[in-house]
C-alpha cells in the first residue's frame, strides 16, 4: 500500500451555500476637522472607489455650512482626491453613478447660491454634476427644480442618451411642469451632458417622494418611494394602509408607466433601497416601526423589512430583520452571488444581530437570494457608529460609515466623525473541489486526513490557509483506479521468434505473464499468448515427365501456414500448378497470408511420373457435378480440399469405386487425396464450373 500526501493541489472554484464572517482587510479614516457623511458610492475601475456625501470640515475647501463632497480612494486604502462643491448654505450629494465615458454623474441638493453655485431657482434646488474621478475635475453642473423646494435622491444610467434621475418637488414652474398638490414625486431623463429628455410627475394630492431607481434592463426600470396619497391620480387603484406607504412604478425608457403597486402598514414605512434582481423582479429594503397591513410582526423597536416582488408585481417572499432594539437599514446592494447585503445602524445585540460594542454599531447583514439564510456582522466601537453606504467589487465589500468611537475597529485618533472606510473580503463566496486518483489499496493524505477505498469522500478545513487569512474548505472525492489485466495474442510463422520486454517467444515458449503498472500507476497484468503456425508443406504432388514435346507438368497441394498462398516459380509463373514443362528442375517459393515463406524444388524427367500410379491403378471420371473414381485396388479413403488447402470433406470408402455429386460446392478448383489399400496416396484435381 502506498501513502500519498497532497499538501498543494490545483482546485476548481464553486459557490458555497454556507456563510462565514467576512475578513477585515483594512479600516481607514478620511476627512477634515469636522464631520463627513457618505450617501452613495461606486467602483470606478480596478483600482479606485468613489463615494459622495457632505462635509462641514473647514480645512477641506469649505464654502459654507456643509458642502457636497466627492472622495476617491484606491483599493489599498490611500486617498487619491477630495473634491468639494457648495454654496454658503447646507448642500449635499445623495447618490452617484459611473457612466460608460468614465465620468461620475452625481445628484443632490443645494440651499443657496454663491461659492460654486452660480444661481438658485428658490429655496432648495435639486443639483446634478458630472465629475472626472481621474483628473479630479468637474465636467458640468446644473440646478434642477422651480421656485420651491426640489431634491434629487437617486440617479442611474439606463442606455446611451438616457440617464434617469428621481426625487421630489413642491414647485410647479421652471423645470417642473406641474404641481399635483403637496410634495410630488418627479422622475426625469437626461443625456450624459445633462440635457433633459423628459420630466414627468408621479403624484397624488398629498406627500409623494421618489427615492430609488432600479434598472431592469436597457429598456425599463423601477422607481420607488414613499407616499401618503391613496387611490388617486398616479395612484389610482392603489390603497394606502396607513401613513407613509411604499409605492413602486415600473417605467419604460420614455418614462411611461408600465406597472404600479403599493405596500405598507399603518405606520411610516421608510424606503431605503430598491434593487432589481436577475429575474427582472425587485427587492425592497424598508425601515418599519409598526406592524399591520403588509408588515409582519416586529422583532422589537425599529426593524428592517425586506420584500421581493416579481416582474408582474406579485409578492415572492418577505422577511423581517432586527433585534429587540432599533435597527435601521441605510443602504443595500446585491453581490455577485445574488445575495443581498444591507448595511445598517443598530442598537441591538440579539436575534438577527450578532453583537454590539456599545451604543450604536454598523451592522452588515447578508441575506440569501430566496430570503431564507441570514448572517450578520457588527463593526465599530463603544461611542456610536452610523452606517453610510456600501460599495461592492466582486468578493470585496467597502462600507463607508462614520463613527465617534476610539476603540475596536476605530483608531484612538478618531477625533471627529470622518469618512470611515472598512474593506471586507467575503470568505464564503468560493470553495474548492479536489478529486485525486489513487489505486485500490493506496491511501492519499489531504490536509492531514486519510482517504482510501471505503473512505473516499470528506471535507478538509485548512484554517487561515486561503486568501486574506480565510479558511480553505476542501471537498475531497477520491477516484479509485482498479488493477487491470490484458491479453495480447498474435500469430507468427513456424520458425519465427519475437522479444517482448526482454522475453523471447518461440515454439518452445508461447505464453508469458508480465506484472506491470498501468497509466494510473496501478498494478496491471499483461498475458502474452503467441500462436505459431505449422510450416508450409507439400501434402501431395503430381509430376508428369516430358516426352520431348514440353508436355510435363507439376501439380501441387499445400498445407500449413495461413492460406491463401502466393507462388513464385523459378520460371516466372505465379500459379500453384504449372504445365507445359520441359525436363529440368523447378523451384517454387510459397508465401502465406502472414508473409511466412518456404521453398520447394521439383525435377521433371523425360516421360517419368513421380509419385503417381498408372492409369490402371486410379481412374477419375467427371460429368458436370458428378465425380467418379475407379481403381484396380481397394479405395480406402477420399479427402476433398479447396485449392487454398482448406478441408472440405472426408469419406471412408473401402471399395474399388466411389462416386459423389457435388451440388453444394461453389465454383472453383478442388483436390482429391485418395488412399489406396497399398497405403499409397494419390491426388487428383477437378473443377466445378456451372
Amino acid at each position: 500500500m502506498r501513502n500519498i500526501s497532497k499538501s498543494c493541489c490545483v482546485f476548481f472554484l464553486f459557490t458555497w451555500t454556507l456563510y462565514s464572517q467576512p475578513v477585515k482587510i483594512w479600516s481607514k479614516l478620511f476627512g477634515g476637522n469636522n464631520t463627513e457623511l457618505a450617501n452613495g458610492g461606486v467602483v470606478v475601475n480596478d483600482s479606485l472607489i468613489a463615494f459622495v456625501g457632505s462635509s462641514n470640515s473647514t480645512n477641506i475647501a469649505n464654502k459654507g455650512l456643509t458642502d457636497m463632497i466627492i472622495a476617491v480612494v484606491n483599493k489599498n486604502g490611500n486617498l487619491k482626491n477630495f473634491k468639494t462643491f457648495g454654496s454658503p448654505q447646507a448642500d449635499l450629494l445623495s447618490a452617484t453613478e459611473l457612466l460608460p465615458n468614465g465620468n461620475l454623474v452625481c445628484v443632490g441638493q443645494v440651499n443657496g447660491s454663491g461659492g460654486d453655485i452660480t444661481s438658485n431657482y428658490g429655496l432648495i434646488d435639486g443639483y446634478m454634476l458630472a465629475y472626472n474621478p481621474i483628473t479630479n475635475a468637474k465636467v458640468w453642473a446644473k440646478n434642477f427644480g422651480g421656485t420651491n423646494n426640489d431634491i434629487i435622491n437617486d440617479v442611474k444610467y439606463l442606455e446611451p442618451g438616457k440617464v434617469i434621475f428621481a426625487g421630489y418637488t413642491k414647485s410647479g414652474d421652471k423645470d417642473i411642469p406641474v404641481n399635483m398638490g403637496g410634495t410630488d414625486a418627479v422622475v426625469g431623463s437626461m443625456d450624459e451632458n445633462g440635457t433633459f429628455n423628459a420630466i414627468k410627475m408621479f403624484a397624488g394630492s398629498k406627500e409623494d417622494f421618489a427615492k430609488k431607481i432600479a434598472i431592469i434592463d436597457g429598456g425599463s426600470f423601477y422607481v420607488s418611494g414613499e407616499t401618503t396619497s391613496s387611490n388617486e391620480s398616479a395612484f389610482i387603484g392603489l390603497s394606502n394602509k396607513g401613513k407613509k406607504d411604499v409605492f413602486v412604478f415600473k417605467l419604460n425608457r420614455n418614462v411611461n408607466k408600465l406597472l404600479a403597486y403599493m405596500f405598507g402598514g399603518p405606520g411610516d414605512d421608510i424606503l431605503i433601497e430598491s434593487i432589481a434582481t436577475p429575474d427582472k423582479g425587485v427587492i425592497h429594503v424598508v425601515n418599519v416601526n409598526t406592524a399591520g397591513g403588509d408588515i409582519d410582526s416586529l422583532i422589537g423597536g425599529k426593524d428592517i423589512f425586506v420584500v421581493k416582488y416579481n416582474e408582474f408585481g406579485n409578492l415572492v417572499w418577505k422577511r423581517m430583520i432586527g433585534g429587540t432594539k432599533d435597527d435601521e437599514a441605510v443602504a443595500a446592494k446585491l453581490n455577485a452571488d445574488g445575495d443581498l447585503l444591507i448595511t445598517a445602524t443598530s442598537s441591538s445585540s440579539d436575534k438577527d444581530v450578532s453583537g454590539n460594542y456599545g451604543d450604536k454599531d454598523v451592522v452588515l447583514f447578508k441575506l440569501s437570494a430566496d430570503g431564507s439564510r441570514l448572517q450578520s456582522s457588527n463593526y465599530g466601537g463603544s461611542r456610536g457608529d452610523a452606517a453610510g453606504t456600501i460599495i461592492l467589487d466582486k468578493a470585496n465589500t467597502y462600507l463607508v460609515s462614520s463613527s465617534f468611537s476610539l476603540n475596536n475597529d476605530l483608531p484612538n485618533t478618531n477625533t471627529m466623525a470622518d469618512f470611515w472606510v472598512l474593506h471586507l473580503f467575503e470568505c464564503s463566496t468560493a470553495g474548492v473541489q479536489y478529486s485525486p486518483s489513487i489505486c485500490i489499496g493506496d491511501t492519499v493524505m489531504v490536509g492531514g486526513q486519510k482517504f482510501y477505498a471505503g473512505n473516499t469522500t470528506g471535507t478538509v478545513v485548512l484554517p487561515k490557509a486561503g486568501l486574506f487569512g480565510c479558511d480553505s474548505i476542501i471537498h475531497v472525492e477520491v477516484l479509485l483506479n482498479t488493477a487491470t489485466s490484458e491479453i495480447l495474442r498474435d500469430t507468427l510463422c513456424n520458425e519465427e521468434s519475437i522479444t517482448i520486454n526482454n522475453v523471447i517467444f518461440d515454439r518452445n515458449n508461447k505464453v508469458h505473464t508480465f506484472p506491470l503498472k498501468n497509466a494510473a500507476g496501478c498494478d496491471s497484468t499483461l498475458i502474452v499468448d503467441i500462436y505459431f503456425n505449422d510450416p508450409i508443406a507439400v501434402i501431395d504432388s503430381m509430376l508428369h515427365g516430358d516426352n520431348g514435346n514440353g508436355n510435363g507438368f507439376i501439380h501441387l497441394f499445400f498445407v500449413g501456414g495461413k492460406p491463401p498462398y502466393k507462388f513464385k516459380w523459378s520460371n516466372g509463373s505465379a500459379t500453384m500448378d504449372i504445365d507445359n514443362l520441359r525436363a529440368g528442375t523447378y523451384t517454387v517459393t510459397v508465401t502465406d497470408d502472414l508473409s511466412c515463406v518456404n521453398s520447394f524444388s521439383f525435377n521433371i524427367k523425360n516421360a517419368v511420373l513421380n509419385r503417381d500410379v498408372s492409369g490402371t491403378d486410379l481412374r477419375m471420371y467427371q460429368n458436370g457435378e458428378v465425380v467418379r473414381l475407379e481403381s484396380d485396388q481397394t479405395i480406402e479413403t477420399v479427402t476433398i480440399f479447396q485449392s487454398t488447402g482448406a478441408f472440405v470433406a472426408g469419406h471412408k470408402v473401402s471399395a474399388a469405386s466411389w462416386q459423389e455429386q457435388f451440388q453444394t460446392l461453389a465454383d472453383g478448383i478442388y483436390y482429391l487425396t485418395v488412399t489406396l489399400e497399398n497405403g499409397l496416396n494419390v491426388s487428383r484435381k477437378f473443377s466445378i464450373m456451372r
